[in-house]
Order: structure tokens, then sequence, then C-alpha cells
């Protein structure tokens, strides 16, 4: 009697074992199941909103169309640079004769500076020149500093390039002297000769 009990018992573990095991396979199939039905309903979501972007984007209009061909077509090489007008600087290109005739064109008016060696800095000192133009403050704690290292890269790479300019407008000129930009020149390595901090009338900068 003892034997057949635990005979019975052991059955009765085995069967349970198989059941648990079944029941475990119907698990991870339904569970697979559920996972790629989840995957196809991302898949389609995915699709769905693609074609949706593509749809709509060809309905925009093209923004070039708003502007004349001789602003937008830049695949001629131009022999000058570029005159700009209105507030979001379109380029044109003019000959002499038409430059009188132009509104709203936007560029550098005539001016009259001094660098930070006392030099006299004008539109001329720019003709015949690649200038790299800036404006700063020696006092500015913020977003100068950056700019001003970027720049001094722009010297040292630049150094041996007699045609390659930087001028450093001061927004502060009142407080921004000659004596206070030659004094921010040497702490920060400007090379006179290659770099002007330019101070002067606050009227001419603004």
């Amino acid at each position: 009697m003892e034997i057949q009990k635990r005979f019975k018992i052991a059955m009765l573990r085995l069967c349970s074992a198989q059941a648990l095991t079944q029941s475990h396979r119907e698990l991870n199939m339904q569970t697979r199941r559920d996972r790629s039905q989840t995957c196809l309903y991302y898949y389609n979501v995915i699709l769905i909103a693609m074609t949706l972007l593509f749809v709509v984007s060809c309905g925009k209009p093209d923004p070039t169309k708003q502007y004349a061909a001789a602003i937008t077509e830049f695949a001629t090489p131009q022999e000058s640079l570029p005159y700009f007008k209105t507030k979001d600087l379109q380029p044109i290109w003019l000959e002499k004769d038409e430059i009188g005739s132009q509104k709203e064109l936007r560029g550098i008016s005539p001016f009259t500076m001094t660098d930070q060696s006392n030099q006299t800095v004008t539109m001329e000192t720019m003709k015949g020149k690649l200038s790299v133009v800036s404006f700063f403050f020696t006092k500015c704690a913020g977003i100068c500093p950056t700019i001003t290292n970027q720049l001094k890269r722009v010297q040292e790479s630049t150094g041996k390039e007699e045609t390659v300019k930087i001028f450093s407008f001061s927004a502060t000129p009142d407080l921004d002297t000659p004596t206070v930009m030659s004094q921010y020149g040497k702490e920060r390595g400007v090379d006179n000769s290659k770099w002007h901090l330019l101070t002067g009338k606050r009227d001419e900068i603004y």
C-alpha cells in the first residue's frame, strides 16, 4: 500500500509538472502573438504617418517661388558680391549705375573710427581686404569672450595672410577708449597689425 501511495504521489507531481510546462508554452505563444500584433500595429501607424507627411509636404508651396530667379539662382558664378535689401536681407547683384535707383539697400555707411593703437580706421582701410567684422564691448561677460576666442582662432589661422583683417566695433564706445581697448587686446593676445578693436562716435556705430 505504501508503494502504491508513493507511486500515485509521483504520478500526480509528474502530471502537474507537465500541465505547468504546457501552460508556460501556451503563455509564451500568446505573448509572441501579442508582440507580433503590437509590432504590426506600430508599423501600420508609422506607415500612415509617413504617408500623411508626404502628402502634406507635397501640398505646401515652394517658398523660393516668391522670389525672382535672380535672387534664388546661385549656380552661375558672379563677378562681385551681392547687395542686400529689406529686413530678410535678400541678395541682389547690381551694376554701378543701378545702385542709385535702389531703395532699402542695406550696407555699411561711411565711418571713421579709432583703434587700440590710436590709428584712424575708415572704410578705405577695408578696401581690398577680406574683412571679418564683429561687435563687442570690453566689459561684456556673456557671449563676447566666446566671440573673441573664436576670432583669435581666425587670427592665428590667417596670420600670414595680409589681406585678411579683423574689425571689432565696440558697442559701448563711450567706455571703451583706445587705452582700454589696448589693454583688452594685450590680455587676449590680439595682433594689432591684423585685428582692429574700434571705438568712436556712438551715432556712427548704432
